[in-house]
C-alpha cells in the first residue's frame, strides 16, 4: 500500500510542475495578443479622430464659401432668381 502511495506521490508531483509550467505559457500568449489588439485599438482610435477632424474641416462653412468664391460657374447668389439660406448655430437654435 505504501508503495502505491508513494507511485502516485512521485507521478503527481511532476504531472502538476508540467501543468504549473503550461498554464503559465498560456498566460504569457494571451498576455502577447492582448498587448497586440490594444496596440491596435489605439492605433485605429488615432486614425478614427484625424479623419473626423478632417470631415469636419472640410464641411466648415468658411471653407466652403472659400472654395465657392474660388469657382468661376459660382456667384454669391444675388440674382433674382437665387434664394440664400443661412443656417444658425447647432446649440442655440431656437426651436419653440
Amino acid at each position: 500500500m505504501k508503495k502505491i502511495l508513494l507511485l502516485i506521490c512521485v507521478l503527481t508531483i511532476p504531472a502538476l510542475l508540467y501543468l504549473n509550467v503550461w498554464q503559465a505559457f498560456r498566460y504569457r500568449t494571451v498576455e502577447t495578443e492582448i498587448d497586440l489588439l490594444t496596440n491596435t485599438q489605439q492605433e485605429w482610435i488615432e486614425k478614427n479622430k484625424n479623419i473626423i477632424i478632417g470631415i469636419e474641416a472640410l464641411g466648415a462653412p468658411s471653407r466652403i464659401y472659400g472654395l465657392a468664391s474660388e469657382m468661376e460657374s459660382l456667384d454669391e447668389g444675388n440674382s433674382p432668381g437665387s434664394i440664400r439660406i443661412e443656417m444658425g448655430s447647432r446649440n442655440g437654435g431656437d426651436n419653440g
